[in-house]
C-alpha cells in the first residue's frame, strides 16, 4: 500500500513539473493539470490515511506554487504549512 502511495506521489510531482513547464502562456493547460494532480494526491492519500478526509489543491502562477487543505472539520482550505507538522510531513 506504501508503494502504491508513493508512486501516486511521483505521478503528482510529475504533473505539476509539467505545469511548471508549461508556456506561462497556457493557463488553461495548467490548470488542468494541476486539478488532475491535486486529485490525484487527494485521492491516492484518502487510500493510505484513514484519520479523516483531506482534500489537496494546487496553485501555481509563474514561480509561485502553493498547497491548500480543506478536510470534513475544516471545510475552508489553508495553506499546508499552517496545518499540522505531521500531515505536512506525509
Amino acid at each position: 500500500m506504501i508503494k502504491n502511495f508513493l508512486s501516486s506521489i511521483v505521478v503528482s510531482l510529475f504533473l505539476i513539473l509539467l505545469v511548471i513547464l508549461c508556456s506561462e502562456n497556457d493557463k488553461e493547460e495548467r490548470s488542468i493539470l494541476l486539478q488532475s494532480a491535486s486529485r490525484n494526491l487527494t485521492t491516492k492519500f484518502a487510500d493510505w490515511w484513514k484519520q479523516g478526509e483531506y482534500r489537496f489543491r494546487f496553485e501555481a502562477d509563474g514561480d509561485y506554487f502553493r498547497i491548500w487543505v480543506s478536510d470534513e472539520v475544516r471545510k475552508d482550505e489553508v495553506g499546508l504549512e499552517l496545518r499540522s507538522t505531521g500531515l505536512q510531513w506525509f
